[in-house]
């Protein structure tokens, strides 16, 4: 029987759902990293010119890194702070149970990954990401990053409205109640005087804000394409970035029909990277356009299967068991 590992927090619902469906054509292994330091064991062998990796789970067999069909990632936190460890051993033992877990998995050499994190790093990059969507014939908006004030300047009076977003993740944070969520902000002219001199401390990223009759949300697995269309303009607070909203259920969403080319390119941007997931952005202009703006490799899809009824948990789970 096939083997599906998933590496995620055992509270992620995305996961589970993913699980729920694997289950039934495959055994399913949960690595939760926040338990290696305890539950979890690892063993690596190198002898007589070959490599095997073991991972053993309480109440359960060890399973050969060799063998594992499909390995759905969706987080790697490191281990628990040990209690009585001081800080600089606490760097020495997070880097080695990561050195460890990965340089084991780089033996699952079977499996289908959705996503291996080496692969998407490079797609991870917002900048790559509308150079590649560029190449494959979206459409993008007019974007600068720059940390010389008076090019920002420049840009925002080249438009009618500007918008400002982060380039990296939009969550910080080494602990949870750290965490700080930056959301797709409007940039009105006080607020760039103000805060102007300070661009030159850190690259911004500015965008002309592109005008929407609705957000387009794409979800590629594999070859199969999930659109919904996300009435984000009935909302004040959704208007800029529809996850202002807080509780997306509160948003009408439909299923929605893509031309075929924008899903070939969604497609495609995956396979050039030998991905298998992603969760892309657009919005759907007044007079008809599709414009691009990021694809979240670890994006979440659950509030889209419960309002639409789109069948990406069970899609994410045939791929990794296939």
């Amino acid at each position: 029987m096939n083997s599906v590992l998933i590496i995620a927090d055992k509270d992620d619902p995305h996961a589970q759902a993913v699980s729920d469906f694997a289950s039934k054509k495959a055994d399913v292994i949960w690595f939760d990293s926040f338990t290696f330091s305890t539950d979890v064991s690892i063993t690596f062998k190198s002898e007589n010119g070959a490599s095997e990796a073991y991972l053993k789970l309480p109440n359960q067999s060890a399973l050969k890194m060799s063998e594992i069909s499909g390995i759905f990632y969706r987080d790697y936190s490191p281990p628990n702070f040990p209690d009585g460890m001081d800080e600089k051993a606490y760097a020495v033992f997070r880097s080695e149970h990561a050195d460890t877990f990965w340089g084991s998995l780089r033996l699952a050499k079977n499996a289908k990954w959705i996503n291996h994190p080496v692969y998407q790093e490079e797609l991870l990059l917002k900048l790559n990401q509308l150079q590649v969507a560029n190449e494959l014939g979206l459409e993008t908006p007019p974007t600068i990053v720059t940390n010389e004030p008076v090019e920002a300047i420049i840009f925002y009076n080249s438009y009618p409205e500007v918008i400002c977003k982060l380039l990296s993740h939009d969550f910080y944070g080494y602990e949870p109640e750290d965490e700080l969520a930056v959301y797709t902000s409007l940039v009105d002219e006080s607020t760039l005087q103000m805060y102007v001199d300070d661009i030159s401390k850190c690259p911004t990223m500015f965008q002309a804000r592109t005008p929407k009759s609705m957000d387009i949300r794409v979800n590629v697995v594999g070859d199969k394409v999930f659109t919904a269309a996300i009435f984000s303009q009935d909302e004040p607070e959704s208007c800029v970035d529809f996850r202002l909203v807080g509780n997306l259920t509160k948003l009408q969403t439909v299923s929605h029909v893509l031309p075929k080319h924008i899903e070939q390119s969604c497609i495609n941007m995956l396979k050039k990277y030998n991905l298998n997931f992603g969760a892309f952005d657009f919005s759907l202009t007044p007079d008809g356009r599709y414009v691009f703006f990021e694809v979240n490799l670890i994006g979440n899809w659950l509030w889209l299967e419960e309002m639409v009824g789109l069948g990406i948990s069970e899609a994410i789970a045939d791929l990794l068991t296939s």
